[in-house]
């Protein structure tokens, strides 16, 4: 069997790699077809992988998006899979406009729909081209039980939900008994973390949706009266979405002796094992992976009562929903766990029990299973 597995961006496929691998194993000559100018630590998987390149547009713009239909249709003549895969609202939008009727059964996984979100003439395109989407491809699955939802209001009975926690994590990796206390501390050492400081910290993109700006000013506010305080980042800013703040807030962020700012990396597994909590009040996502990473490894999370942040943190008990997404409310929950260690430690504890859900074979076995029963 051949599948063609669609993504906008080579990173995407971190998300999917033990899928293709499981896929490989069993014999599937995989394909993935996303945006990327380098393999880089993804060379070890041509052996199992075959990586096309299409550069996917980011946001809607329709030239770029038929340009880039053009090109995934070329792929699948190329190849001739016998079911494609894709991933994400953009690539389904495109893949969408690539579909002709020589294609194979195509799988749509949605991670967060961008439409029952939106707000006044901005809804209207999106409605239109998620559901014009969900109807011209052949499975169309949402992560939550609110989109499933706004999909069947939508009248697109089609749309699947699927079980779990989205993507899940991968458990070995994110698990904090890999870190020995030396380890620990060397790492707190490198980045000038005293033993009593307490580290917040924050992963993903520094965009305003994701509540960037909101954990900066809460953090500044945390630290004129809490001087053991650190800021630890993980992330880059974006060209296409706002940071929220302004370039004074932003020479602010960058020059601050609290704030230790580390920028994309792959080793986010290592900064939590310094990490007291996660901040992240995100407005929008499907199941964030990185709150279910900080999760797996005992670091309490603070975010917001919002779609997908709400069911991770809800069902695991391993942290602080905000119902007023402000920085008042992020510096209020900030100082709660600095002044509440026991709280931390509650936290933590039901955040470890609760891990094995979100163990990323579960979604593996899932969407194998779900792939299968296309063709």
């Amino acid at each position: 069997m051949k599948i063609l597995v669609v993504v906008p961006t080579i990173t995407s496929y971190l998300f999917l790699r033990e899928f293709c691998r499981e896929l490989a194993e069993k014999g599937w000559d995989v394909h993935l077809a996303a945006s990327w100018t380098s393999l880089g630590q993804f060379e070890s998987d041509t052996s199992r992988v075959t990586f096309h390149a299409i550069e996917f547009p980011r946001g809607m713009n329709p030239i770029s998006h038929f340009s880039a239909a053009g090109k995934l249709n070329d792929i699948v003549k190329l190849i001739r899979p016998d079911v494609i895969d894709v991933h994400f609202s953009a690539a389904a939008f495109t893949a969408a406009l690539a579909k002709k009727a020589y294609w194979p059964p195509t799988i749509t996984t949605v991670q967060g729909l961008r439409f029952p979100l939106a707000s006044g003439i901005q809804a209207i395109p999106l409605k239109h081209a998620e559901c014009w989407s969900a109807k011209k491809l052949d499975a169309f699955v949402v992560l939550t039980s609110d989109d499933h939802t706004a999909m069947i209001e939508a009248g697109i009975h089609k749309c699947i939900q699927q079980e779990g926690f989205g993507f899940g994590c991968d458990l070995s990796k994110f698990d904090a008994n890999r870190f020995t206390q030396p380890e620990i501390d060397k790492i707190r050492n490198e980045h000038g973390i005293n033993e009593n400081d307490i580290v917040f910290i924050f992963i993903g993109r520094l965009v305003a949706f994701k509540g960037f700006h909101l954990v900066v000013r809460a953090f500044f506010k945390a630290y004129s009266s809490k001087k053991n305080v650190k800021f630890l980042v993980c992330g880059e800013f974006d060209s296409i979405h706002p940071s929220g703040l302004t370039e004074k807030e932003i020479a602010e962020f960058k020059t601050h002796e609290g704030v230790i700012n580390i920028g994309w990396t792959d080793k986010v597994d290592h900064f939590l094992s310094i990490a007291d909590a996660v901040v992240f009040p995100s407005e929008r996502e499907g199941v964030p992976v990185n709150l279910m990473e900080a999760l797996s490894m005992g670091v309490p999370v603070i975010t917001c009562n919002s779609r997908g942040c709400r069911e991770v943190i809800e069902s695991s008990e391993g942290g602080i929903l905000l119902e007023n997404r402000d920085v008042d409310s992020v510096v209020g929950a900030m100082l709660d766990i600095i002044d509440n260690p026991s709280k931390r430690e509650q936290f933590s504890t039901a955040a470890l029990t609760y891990r094995d859900n979100f163990d990323r074979q579960k979604f593996v076995s899932g969407h194998v299973e779900l792939v299968e029963s296309y063709l």
